[in-house]
């Protein structure tokens, strides 16, 4: 038997990953994800610790330079989690 509807993958992930952020339960390993993906490197292994507490993305940091960074692009990375990740809209970033 063949199968004539084939679909791309990158499609398929697409639609895994929406049908998970409808969840709920795990918008904040959306975000997180979004976070590592967003910030790069550097950032990604300076994070101790993230987590969301409502509607605030609380960020653990062990290094004063990207913590002054981040302060920097605050708003701007806000607005990107909030583009991307539209059903439960972030109000701040709280940076420790």
């Amino acid at each position: 038997m063949r199968r004539t509807k084939t679909e791309k993958i990158d499609a398929l992930v697409a639609k895994v990953l929406q049908n998970i952020a409808k969840q709920g339960d795990n918008y904040q390993h959306l975000i997180i994800a979004e976070w590592r993906q967003m910030l790069g490197v550097t950032v990604s292994n300076s994070t101790q610790k993230i987590y969301i507490k409502d509607q605030k993305l609380f960020v653990f940091l062990d290094s004063p330079v990207i913590k002054q960074e981040i302060i920097f692009l605050k708003t701007k990375i806000l607005n990107h989690l909030n583009a991307k990740f539209t059903q439960n809209k972030l109000q701040d970033i709280v940076l420790k």
